[in-house]
Formats: structure tokens, C-alpha cells, sequence
């Protein structure tokens, strides 16, 4: 409806004014990096076999009776309320952080409240250790206060990094973060100038609204309207 061009392929930087996309070349005076993020499974025996994704709560027909989350940030939180809303048994593992580490004291209580209002099991001083499959479930080992072993249909994950493996970023020289994102400045450029990254690809916020926000500061600033 906007008059956009769409080009599917695999794309990959050759120069900073040059894109190529399975063997075509393209030419842009400005670029906009938005590749998004992919799943980052922690290396935790077991985990990858048993992992859940958001992806595949929203899509599947039938509700686990039980799954234990791992993870501490709004993502994990949002799943553990849809899915104890189903009817499913949760188990909350936030891990060393701690629930929502990036907020304030007292929003984070309103939501621990909240949880354990829901029946959320919130486990806040154990780590998981490893998975095992056990008689068509899955066996979590948890390390805290004392060992302890809950079993479980799934282990959902949600952790993501940015998806920017393989991309030619090194080769035209775009920099990263130490979140291992692209690394902005306030104007949402990277380090090659005219080039703008946004979104998961950055290592922030990895949040539908914030990515959206991001794309039009990015998109003023390459048409000069700064």
C-alpha cells in the first residue's frame, strides 16, 4: 500500500552503499539494519531438547499441563500469566537477576504480587541446572536454597540475541556493542555513516513497540528530517 519494493532472499552487506541479495546487487544511498533477533537457548544440558519457544505457545492447540519458565524478563512474565490463565501449572525460574532486573523496586513487587496471586510459582533464589526426559516429561534439576526437582510436560525459553551472524557487518566495518547488537548513537546510526540499525538488532529492548519506535526516529534521520 506504500508503494515498498519487497526482495526476498539472503542478504549481505558488500559495501556501505551496496547490498547483495543471492547474487543481485543493490544500490542505496541509505541502509536501515533491521534483521530482528533469534532464540539464544542458555547452555544448559538437556534445555535445547525440551525448550518451548513463544513462537509455538501461541500457535499450538492444546495447553501443557505444566511448564516451568525460565527467564525473567516481560516476555516470560507475559506467557506465564497466558499460559496460567489455560489452565496450566507454572513454574517461574527468573534467575540470578532477578524479576524485571531493568525496572524499579516497586513495579517489580506489583508483579510478584500479581503472579502469586495468579498461582504462578515463582522460584526467585534457584537456577536451573539441567534438563532430563523422564517417562514423557521432562525432569528439571534445580540448584538454590536446597536441590530441587520439578516434572514438567515443557520448559519454555525466550531469551533472544541479535540476528546479525553472517551479514558482512565486519567487512564494511560496523561496530558492535557489548550487548553484541549493532552500536547506534542517538541518531540510530551505526558506525559507518549512513548506515542506521533498529530494533533486536541493536541489543536493547527487544520489544515489538520499542523496535517500532526506533524505525521511525531511523527513517527521519536518513531523509535528514533530524
Amino acid at each position: 500500500n506504500n508503494g515498498l519494493e519487497i526482495i526476498r532472499g539472503l542478504a549481505v552487506l558488500k559495501s556501505p552503499r551496496e547490498v547483495n541479495v543471492d547474487g543481485t546487487i543493490f544500490e542505496a544511498k541509505k541502509m536501515i539494519l533491521a534483521t530482528g533477533s533469534c532464540l539464544d537457548i542458555p547452555e544448559i544440558p538437556g534445555l535445547e531438547e525440551a525448550a518451548l519457544t513463544t513462537d509455538q505457545v501461541l500457535e499450538m492447540t492444546k495447553v501443557p499441563s505444566s511448564v516451568l519458565i525460565y527467564g525473567s524478563g516481560p516476555i516470560e512474565l507475559e506467557m506465564a500469566t497466558l499460559l496460567k490463565a489455560f489452565a496450566c501449572k507454572v513454574y517461574l525460574v527468573p534467575g540470578p537477576d532477578g524479576l524485571l532486573p531493568r525496572e524499579d523496586r516497586t513495579p517489580r513487587q506489583w508483579v510478584t504480587k500479581g503472579l502469586k496471586q495468579q498461582g504462578v510459582e515463582l522460584l526467585r533464589r534457584f537456577t536451573l541446572e539441567s534438563v532430563q526426559k523422564s517417562k514423557g516429561q521432562y525432569r528439571a534439576n534445580l540448584s538454590g536454597p536446597e536441590d530441587r526437582t520439578l516434572n514438567v510436560e515443557r520448559v519454555l525459553v525466550s531469551s533472544r540475541k541479535p540476528n546479525i551472524a553472517n551479514m558482512g557487518l565486519e567487512k564494511i566495518g560496523v561496530r558492535l556493542n557489548e550487548n553484541g547488537g549493532i552500536r547506534v548513537n542517538k541518531m540510530l546510526e551505526t558506525s559507518v555513516e549512513g548506515i542506521f540499525a533498529i530494533g533486536d538488532a541493536t541489543g536493547g529492548w527487544m520489544l515489538a513497540h520499542a523496535s517500532s519506535s526506533m524505525g521511525v526516529t531511523a527513517a527521519e534521520n536518513a531523509m535528514g528530517k533530524k
